[in-house]
């Protein structure tokens, strides 16, 4: 084996570029609809987008009527506490400007009184789209989970809906529920199924790819104001004008539970701690909370005094609530300390608060009011970020934009470097066929090894049965249990063939396949899922003090950071020089890549080139590269190719160039300390 000596750092580079990109994208089996519609899309000046029109091979039908309507035979809970505060009359000053953002918080959109729904861009709020097409106000947004398909209704009572085709929406058809006003849509979680409700007090459950009613039911007295599909899509959830908290089946229409109410109407529901609880928010002031096994109520997460609450969010931490009422507050709960605010955003001007949202990467909060403005805040600082106008079909309004390409490239920057840390780990593939050397030797094969922590189950194939891992052909094929190696865990499989080697009087070459199959290494920091392959040419100097030099190529590499994203390699060309008396590394690379996933970044997904301007060295005793720059440029992202340049100052400091425009105009220059970028690269 000694023939077959990899230096420390042949894997490390797989993934120094892992913590830069990934993308997919889903498919919409087109629907059937009533009627063709000829939507009017306006377009901003400043923004040329062309909405994409329903597929050719669409056919109008009829939707299947309506089946029987199914009345409850007791519509109100007959145990009801008549103690309770007289009930506030449903005042009809909700009037719902509808307000949602996608799960990936790529798109925010929102409507108002004067039929047009409009889009922008979720993480920086550039206004893509005002569309319209309905003939009265829009009442209702729902957009499915993959935030391919929008549905929007309103007080036409149509039902339209829309393909979201790369964040341009365009029509794919209308239907007529005939329930009168819709003021509330939800798509089950699989986006297969979408509820309706109306002002006369009907749920109808449409299979959206059929577009047939599958259920219908008479639910409340009145306006139902909320409707809400439980985590697991089993349930809906429905409240309205009656002050009434309803479960159903939501299948079926079947009601489970009559859980409770609010001495006024109810105005919007959330599900919470992944569907075991209910939030509600009422004519009353407060906002409640119900456990939706035991159909019990678990209190009141928070009041608003005599203000009625009309809007209610939940953010992607599961834990903080935002409430909005008729007076212009929005306040902020924790539903793991209820009962007082934790913060409090008083809108000035803005009227009543109708809609709230939270985006879910960066935790900011969407707002729609009564004035027609939609606001989005931090929620930490208390700081408003950005304002936009609802109404109309002008283009953006941004007097308080915010502009974060600077965080952009810190994060870039910062990514770049977190991944570097679980790469300079993953050599310890490639010198396990080195470590069981001995066991070849004595013939074991296929046998499991102890190592500190788990256990290896390998497979050993030797081509020319010489009981040594050092011919074309040989193949050692991995499956690891949370084996502990050093500092690094190793979980999966992976697998070696080498598949070239030569040795001259100066030289020894060797090329090596990997392939890596759900592999997962853990160095304590950032755990690391890697798929896919990978190639590597060595070429080591036989005196033992001349450098070594290695290659690697990938077109095929998927990874998967924890806390970070997902990440996919086209292509990957990376060379590394090691000095085995220094012990000094010298890398360049170029890649290719996408992202997408990213968590708690402005980073947006999309697709990235990697460049190496400056070979980036590494010393044996620094935990960070003391020299090396490189470009990162982003391609047909929404970022229009922002360039970051990182360049390294010593083993201390980093300087963050931004070049927004792409224009060779740097326009943000900042200097960082390596320990307020990333963790240590190299050692514990």
């Amino acid at each position: 084996m000694n023939n077959f000596k990899i230096p420390v750092v042949l894997m490390p580079i797989l993934l120094t570029l892992a913590a830069c990109g990934g993308g997919s994208s889903a498919t919409l089996s087109p629907a059937a609809t009533t009627t063709s519609v000829a939507e009017n899309v306006v377009i901003p000046t400043a923004v040329v987008v062309t909405p994409t029109l329903p597929p050719t091979e669409v056919t109008p039908v009829t939707p299947t009527p309506p089946p029987p309507v199914v009345t409850p035979e007791n519509p109100s809970s007959t145990d009801e506490d008549t103690s309770t505060p007289t009930f506030a009359v449903d005042s009809g000053q909700n009037r719902s400007y509808p307000l949602v953002w996608s799960a990936d918080g790529a798109l925010l959109l929102a409507a108002n009184r004067d039929n047009v729904f409009k889009v922008w861009e979720g993480h920086y709020t550039i206004l893509r789209q005002a569309v319209t097409g309905h003939t009265d106000w829009i009442q209702a947004l729902a957009l499915s989970a993959n935030g391919h398909l929008l549905a929007t209704a309103g007080r036409d009572t149509r039902l339209r809906f829309w393909v979201n085709t790369d964040g341009k929406l365009g029509g794919f058809g209308e239907v007529n529920p005939q329930i009168g006003t819709i003021r509330a849509l939800n798509f089950s979680p699989a986006g297969d199924f979408l509820a309706v409700a109306g002002s006369h007090g009907q749920i109808q459950v449409w299979d959206e790819r059929h577009r047939q009613i599958q259920a219908a039911w008479n639910a409340h007295t009145g306006i139902i104001y909320a409707v809400q599909y439980s985590p697991d899509g089993q349930w809906l959830a429905t409240a309205g004008a009656d002050g009434q908290v309803r479960l159903w089946n939501a299948t079926t229409g079947e009601k489970l539970a009559d859980l409770g109410h609010h001495a006024g109407a109810v105005y919007q529901l959330v599900f919470a701690d992944g569907g075991k609880q209910l939030l509600s928010a009422g004519g009353d002031g407060k906002i409640l909370r119900w456990d939706v096994n035991s159909h019990q109520s678990l209190g009141v997460v928070g009041e608003h005094g005599t203000a009625a609450v009309y809007a209610l969010a939940l953010a992607a931490d599961g834990v903080t609530v935002a409430s909005g009422d008729a007076d212009g507050i929005v306040k902020l709960w924790s539903l793991e300390a209820v009962g007082n605010a934790t913060r409090q955003i008083s809108v000035a001007g803005s009227g009543a608060i109708h809609a709230l949202a939270f985006e879910p990467t960066t935790g900011y909060l969407g707002i729609s009011s009564e004035d027609g403005i939609l606001r989005v805040w931090d929620v930490l600082s208390g700081e408003l970020q950005r304002m936009m106008a609802t109404t109309g079909t002008e283009g953006p309004s941004e007097p308080d934009a915010v502009d974060h390409s600077a965080d952009i490239s810190k994060q870039l920057a910062g990514l770049l470097f977190d991944g570097m840390r679980p790469v300079l780990a993953m050599d310890e593939l490639l010198v396990q066929p080195e470590r069981f050397a001995n066991v070849f030797l004595l013939g074991i094969n296929q046998a499991p090894l102890d190592c500190p922590t788990g256990t290896y189950r390998f497979t050993f194939s030797d081509a020319d049965a010489d009981q040594r891992y050092a011919s074309v052909g040989d193949d050692f094929a991995v499956a690891t249990t949370a084996c502990q190696e050093d500092t690094v865990a190793l979980t999966g499989d992976y697998g070696l063939q080498l598949t070239a080697t030569n040795r001259t009087a100066s030289v020894q070459s060797t090329g090596t396949d990997v392939r890596l199959q759900g592999l997962v290494v853990d160095d304590g920091h950032f755990p690391v899922t890697a798929d896919g392959r990978l190639h590597f040419e060595v070429n080591e100097p036989l005196d033992g003090v001349s450098t070594m030099t290695t290659d690697m190529l990938s077109q095929q590499l998927g990874l998967v950071i924890k806390d970070k994203g997902t990440y996919a390699f086209t292509q990957l060309q990376v060379q590394m020089t090691s000095d085995p008396v220094s012990e000094e590394r010298t890398v360049t690379y170029a890649a290719e890549l996408a992202l997408q996933g990213l968590r708690n970044s402005f980073v947006s997904n999309g697709n990235y080139a990697v460049t190496t301007l400056e070979p980036f060295k590494f010393s044996v005793f620094d935990a960070y590269p003391y020299a090396g720059k490189w470009k990162i440029q982003q391609v047909n992202s929404r970022n229009n190719g922002q360039i970051t340049l990182i360049t390294v100052l010593n083993s201390q400091k980093v300087r963050i160039e931004t070049d927004k425009r792409a224009n060779g105009v740097i326009e943000h220059t900042e200097e960082m300390e390596w320990s307020k970028l990333s963790q240590p690269l190299q050692g514990n």
